[in-house]
């Protein structure tokens, strides 16, 4: 027998073995080398490097291991911390005992100020939650996910429990006030952590307190926040990821590479979204992964082993009223069609020398296709492209963008009927272009240039900021349109209860953010009767069809993975959109390298 010894340092697994001619040792590093994603081998020494979550998933095999080879494995007293921390056991509870436990945490009192208790869904969620160490609520926006992410947090807390959340800066001031409003003002504030990053080692060092954290800002600070939650082992850190699908990437992405680095020191852990698999089934593996880093998910099997730990409200089970969604035929001018079609040409020569070896050939690709939608929302949106002598000088001459024209007609003839509307546009130009139309309605916007509100001060009197702005129009009763980006606008703003109209210049192939876009006004609060419309003008044979194509594809895929077919809204046609309606930052295409050529393939000339 030989005696294989393993130690933890911060996000390694070192492994040194008592021979290490022996045979036995041998085989056992050809396995790992086999089986492990970080593998580094001293030859020297023959000792073996692995990462943590590289050991937590062969955990399942460790007795097999042994056997096989005959290794007694010792193990330093952090590694059977983390071991214990990552164990998956079920454990039932009753209601009754739910309740006992978060009333003695404070969580909404009968008395609480707020006069706010859990409704039976919330109830049912926490339930299903709390039966693992770790859970996911992937309910739609508006039925509570905040407040049963604090729950969890409530059952599962001690005196000594510090709560670390991950997510969008834009939901920071939705956290603050559901931890006020759960536990009535008397629990202990988050501390935001948004000073830059070469100060946030000598605060994290001073401070317990519980932290706020945004996603961009632990693709740089991985190290300290690993030490920090080294430092704090005994505290019983629970980590929430809110919108945990901008981990999908997982591994190959920055942000989900220094979040799942970071998943094997909390015990408890919880994931929220809302679209937990904006494209495909493996969108889940990932986020999984946070969660349970021992346990092995696979594409294949993902739908039946995420099951027992998920939990979701549907706006079925709201009882929601189920929203028109108005798909609009919008003809083209000349000179659009012209552009389009020279877009088209330029993408045919750029196939021919296509290859997914080529990074600088796949950028090109990607730039093109973009060109596409651009054309396809405004034309005017290449002018850079003309000065700088990518298309001919004068091409651009008459080609206006005809799904301006009609969202402004439409926001005008909604106004004149006292209705307001939210426009999305995926294009900086554009929100320009549609606040200049719209000067009438008095418009407001929010783009990548809007910044979060640091205090209540700059809420009420900042122009520059979002909560400014949202205020702004659902209080105004002049201003009848905001104009929105999906990537900065898509998540945590509640529009609902004074806006029922949206109207869409154009899409992208991001299905999370043209899902969440339409629950800025189709969420928790309204009535049976409120009627709800998403307005999608299109060019008709054009690369607009390919992308409704392929965001319908994306939310049948989820629709199927969640067993909930309320996601889906069938279009309805021009006639009775017309008698219904009588009663920032540049996008982000989400479309994989190996799917560019038969996105391509697929594009045809006007």
């Amino acid at each position: 027998m030989i005696d294989v010894n393993l130690k933890l340092s911060s996000q390694n697994v070192h492994l040194s073995c008592s021979d290490k001619f022996s045979n036995s040792w041998y085989q056992y590093k050809r396995d790992l080398k086999d089986y492990c994603k970080t593998y580094i081998e001293d030859y020297d020494s023959g000792n073996v490097t692995i990462s943590v979550n590289d050991y937590l998933s062969m955990q399942n095999y460790e007795d097999e291991f042994a056997s096989m080879y005959n290794i007694n494995f010792s193990k330093d007293n952090k590694i059977d911390r983390f071991e214990s921390n990552n164990i998956v056991v079920e454990q039932e509870y009753s209601l009754e005992e739910l309740n006992k436990k978060l009333h003695k945490e404070g969580f909404l009192l009968p008395n609480n100020s707020y006069k706010r208790s859990l409704t039976s869904n919330q109830e049912k969620n926490i339930l299903k939650m709390i039966k693992f160490s770790s859970a996911a609520n992937f309910s739609v926006p508006g039925a509570g996910k905040t407040t049963d992410a604090l729950a969890f947090y409530a059952f599962q807390k001690d005196t000594n429990s510090k709560l670390v959340v991950i997510a969008p800066k834009n939901a920071f001031d939705s956290w603050d006030r559901e931890l006020d409003i759960c536990f009535d003002g008397k629990h202990d504030s988050f501390f935001r952590l948004v000073t830059p990053s070469k100060y946030v080692k000598d605060i994290l060092k001073g401070t317990n307190r519980n932290l706020l954290i945004n996603y961009e800002k632990v693709r740089n600070i991985r190290e300290e926040l690993d030490e920090y939650i080294s430092r704090n082992k005994d505290s019983n850190i629970i980590m929430i990821l809110d919108e945990s699908h901008r981990i999908k990437h997982g591994t190959k992405g920055k942000t989900g590479r220094a979040i799942l680095a970071l998943n094997h020191h909390p015990k408890n852990k919880v994931i929220l979204s809302g679209t937990p698999c904006p494209n495909k089934t493996i969108d889940l593996i990932s986020q999984f992964q946070f969660l349970f880093p021992n346990k092995i998910f696979t594409e294949s099997s993902i739908k039946d082993d995420i099951e027992p730990h998920y939990c979701r409200t549907s706006k079925k089970d709201l009882d929601l009223p189920k929203p028109k969604r108005f798909e609009i035929e919008v003809d083209m001018n000349e000179a659009q069609v012209e552009l389009y079609n020279l877009a088209y040409h330029q993408i045919g020569l750029d196939k021919k020398n296509f290859s997914l070896n080529d990074k600088l050939k796949i950028l090109e690709m990607r730039k093109k296709i973009m060109w596409l939608i651009q054309i396809l929302s405004n034309p005017k949106l290449l002018l850079r492209h003309e000065h700088l002598g990518n298309i001919p000088k004068g091409i651009l001459d008459g080609a206006e963008s005809p799904k301006i024209d009609f969202a402004c007609n439409e926001a005008i003839k909604l106004a004149s009927e006292n209705k307001k509307c939210l426009i999305w546009t995926n294009f900086t130009q554009n929100v320009d272009t549609l606040q200049n139309r719209l000067i009438d309605l008095n418009p407001t916007f929010i783009d990548g240039r809007v910044k979060v509100a640091e205090d209540e001060d700059q809420k009420k009197t900042d122009i520059m900021t979002r909560e400014y702005r949202i205020n702004k129009f659902l209080n105004s009763d002049d201003c009848f349109v905001m104009i929105a980006n999906p990537a900065a606008a898509s998540e945590s703003i509640s529009l609902h209860m004074k806006c029922r109209h949206a109207i869409y210049v154009d899409k992208t192939y991001n299905a999370g953010q043209y899902l969440q876009s339409r629950d800025r006004i189709h969420r928790l609060g309204l009535k049976k009767s409120d009627k709800v419309s998403f307005i999608e003008p299109y060019h008709p044979g054009t690369f607009d069809e390919r992308i409704k194509d392929a965001l319908n594809d994306k939310i049948d895929i989820m629709e199927e993975i969640l067993n909930d077919n309320s996601i889906q809204v069938p279009p309805e046609g021009f006639n009775s959109y017309h008698d219904d309606i009588n009663t920032g930052n540049e996008p982000f295409l989400d479309i994989e390298d190996e799917q560019l050529l038969d996105i391509v393939n697929e594009i045809e000339p006007i």
